[in-house]
């Protein structure tokens, strides 16, 4: 019972897998771009250099990358033949399908990208055989209670798993290439330093902020020790030699101990 138990669970758990990496393989969520367009239009000088391609070109537009296709779901360019894909306009990477004149003048950079994209493709729907190969060995595993079929079953989800692990890894060489490999115009590399450092700010920045406590939410006093007094009171680390607002001294309430 308890067997019989397990394996329903686990078959149910592989179907819920499954179901969430078919729907990430259709999602535009992978990677979103975010475009200041109002913020483009206020600079005359930026406008006259680029032109109609403001009105054209998908790099001026906010965008969503899913695995093959991207999508817009606010403005939509003009005369890119986008298509309604889950309620947002969409296209497919061209990326994927460089016209000749351009994949001759590809850097090294650019060729291994491109390739790396489509083993990543390629591995991402082996993955989903594998799972639903898994599936159907399971049933019939199950049906027929044969421990050989069980173990067949076990060695697909490992492949399953092993397929969508290089997916993880190539997608993310892929971002690698894309920030700090292919130096050309149109990639982060080639940004502007300041505008580099503007994005870092506002979104990474953060992250190498020291995580110290504020003096001023701490209260006077002392605390005691946990270590049988044998450790001073942890108000020291806090107010040590400086004044506080308390004491009268020649800076008053801007002090460092407020």
């Amino acid at each position: 019972m308890r067997t019989q138990f397990c394996m329903s669970l686990g078959a149910v758990g592989l179907i819920f897998g499954t179901v969430c990496i078919i729907y990430a393989a259709f999602s535009s969520h992978w990677i979103t771009w975010t475009v200041q367009r109002n913020q483009m239009k206020k600079s005359s000088e930026f406008m006259k250099r680029i032109g109609p391609s403001f009105e054209t070109n998908p790099i001026y537009f906010v965008r969503n990358y899913g695995l093959y296709h991207i999508c817009f779901p606010d403005t939509v360019p003009s005369g890119i033949g986008s298509f309604s894909f889950w309620g947002e306009s969409c296209i497919i990477n061209s990326d994927y399908w460089p016209n000749e004149a351009a994949y001759k003048e590809y850097t090294t950079q650019q060729t291994q990208r491109y390739y790396l994209m489509w083993i990543m493709v390629i591995c991402y729907g082996i993955a989903i055989v594998l799972l639903f190969l898994t599936m159907i060995v399971g049933i019939f595993a199950c049906c027929k209670e044969k421990s050989r079929r069980m173990g067949l079953t076990t060695v697909l989800l490992f492949l399953a798993i092993l397929f969508l692990a290089c997916v993880a890894l190539l997608w993310h060489f892929i971002i690698y290439y894309e920030h700090n490999a292919i130096k050309i115009s149109g990639y982060p590399f080639t940004w502007d330093t300041k505008d580099k450092d503007d994005e870092l700010e506002k979104h990474a920045a953060y992250l190498h902020y020291v995580n110290t406590p504020e003096k001023a939410v701490m209260p006077y006093g002392t605390y005691g020790s946990p270590y049988g007094g044998t450790v001073g009171p942890y108000y020291q680390n806090y107010y040590s030699q400086y004044p506080t607002m308390n004491n009268s001294s020649y800076y008053g309430y801007l002090t460092y101990g407020h």
